[in-house]
């Protein structure tokens, strides 16, 4: 406020300069109007940061999908959990048959019958090499995977919301300073011109102003152009029109001090390295699940069977046994061993998998961190800058009046005000930004946040008919 009143002082002292004061009291009002924006009482109450993010992992289609391939992964262990239960089974058949009974030669029995026969039977495996124990164990690792897939699907999703928020925050913030930016430069050229065809001013002050005014109108138009690409983005990411967003502060009480400290907790936390790490697990339990066809098969049967026309044999026969059954496969074209040894190799490929993401949590990490402390340095010497161009502008409505200076030298200095608080406006988001990206690469951005994620059951998921093509 201090440059609105001394800029209006200055109105006062100099109004028997060439330029009328209107085009100073434009100068005035639109370098104190940002320094109130963010004092103005009667807002309404922003959508804070969590409540987008919680939007965004309730309802996006990626984290929906993740949900279903944890499901489904669930469904899998309970798939082979039914090895070790006992298997029953039923079977019947009825039909024509012709049966031939004796000796190959005119001597032998020949009949035409109606033949039927049903049996029933109960199997329970005892022993098949572990092959179906390491298999359980192999599907419940994958449903754990799928686990920690959603919460890393959760994670991502959460990040792109987190972006999108930020970017409307930013262009919404842009877009109004850039207006105000144009509304200077218009009720500038308007004065300008106003004094040039009294004869109180030259057709190359009108010409710069009118270049200036370009340029100004410009910005706002591509600025504007980059909030709707922003709300666009936010739709995507968050399901819902962006309301009047909340700018967020940065989470210093939930960063680790350094990049060693955040990678002993990334090793724990990050959902996508837990899920490696367990298909890894699974990848083994597999290769051991491929060593069970090398060994017998063991299992216990007990059948009952009737039948009646069977084999010629007019009259109803039945048959109740219980067996001890053993299969044991010897020789099969060395396909066991070739399964076994692409097993291994697919353990070997999931454990290298796992090296694979811990070089580049480091590296995302590493580099999080530096685009944190640049932009924390950036904020510090940007708030300089702007408090500097604030002074400076002060100064010039000072030595307006003294006639030391021109309008044209006090709209440099506003224009200079403008591109400050732009840069400071953009580096703040951006450390803000660069924190939750250190929190996603850790895994605990939900946390930090507030947001917890609920797994419910998405079997029933509409269907939709494909968009129709843009006429």
């Amino acid at each position: 406020m201090r440059v609105s009143r001394l800029l209006a002082r200055a109105l006062r002292d100099g109004s028997d300069h060439s330029l009328p004061p209107a085009g100073l009291r434009a100068l005035a009002g639109g370098a104190a109007l940002a320094l109130a924006l963010a004092a103005q009482p009667g807002l309404p109450r922003a959508e804070t940061l969590s409540d987008s993010v919680a939007l965004a992992v309730s309802g996006h289609p990626q984290v929906r999908g993740a949900e279903a391939g944890y499901r489904a992964s669930e469904r899998a262990v309970e798939v082979e959990k039914g090895g070790f239960l006992p298997s029953v089974e039923v079977t019947a058949d009825t039909g024509y048959q012709h049966a031939t009974r004796g000796p190959d030669n005119a001597d032998a029995t020949k009949a035409n019958l109606w033949r039927r026969r049903y049996r029933g039977a109960l199997s329970q495996l005892l022993f098949d090499g572990f092959a179906t124990s390491n298999r359980v164990e192999a599907a419940d690792s994958r449903a754990r995977s799928s686990l920690f897939e959603l919460y890393g699907a959760a994670d991502e999703v959460a990040l792109r919301a987190i972006e999108a928020h930020l970017a409307v925050v930013l262009g919404r913030r842009l877009v109004d300073f850039a207006r105000e930016n144009v509304a200077l430069h218009r009720r500038i050229f308007g004065d300008v011109e106003e004094a040039a065809r009294r004869g109180g001013g030259s057709t190359a002050d009108v010409d710069q102003v009118r270049t200036r005014r370009a340029f100004a109108e410009s910005q706002l138009r591509r600025l504007q152009g980059d909030l709707q690409n922003a709300e666009a983005d936010y739709i995507e990411a968050v399901g819902a029109m962006p309301g009047s967003l909340e700018r967020p502060a940065v989470p210093l009480d939930k960063l680790p001090p350094s990049v060693e400290d955040a990678l002993q907790i990334t090793w724990k936390s990050n959902p996508r390295r837990r899920a490696a790490l367990a298909e890894s697990r699974a990848a083994g339990h597999s290769a051991d699940a491929a060593t069970g066809s090398f060994y017998p098969t063991v299992d216990v049967e007990l059948a009952h069977e009737g039948r009646k026309g069977v084999s010629g044999e007019p009259d109803f026969e039945t048959d109740s046994t219980a067996l001890l059954q053993l299969r044991w496969n010897l020789y099969n074209g060395g396909a066991d061993t070739a399964a076994r040894r692409r097993a291994l190799e697919q353990e070997n490929q999931a454990r290298l998998k796992v090296y694979e993401i811990d070089r580049r949590l480091r590296q995302d990490l590493e580099t999080a961190y530096t685009n944190y402390r640049v932009a924390t340095d950036q904020v510090a010497l940007l708030r300089d800058r702007v408090a500097t161009a604030e002074k400076v502008t002060v100064a010039y409505g000072e030595q307006f009046k003294l006639r030391q200076r021109t309008i044209l030298d006090l709209l440099d200095s506003g224009n200079e005000l403008f591109v400050a608080r732009v840069d400071l406006a953009r580096t703040e988001l951006d450390q803000v930004r660069a924190a939750y990206a250190i929190l996603t690469r850790i895994g605990t951005v939900l946390p930090a946040l507030d947001v917890k994620l609920k797994v419910e059951d998405v079997a029933s998921v509409p269907e939709r008919e494909p968009a129709a093509p843009p006429k």
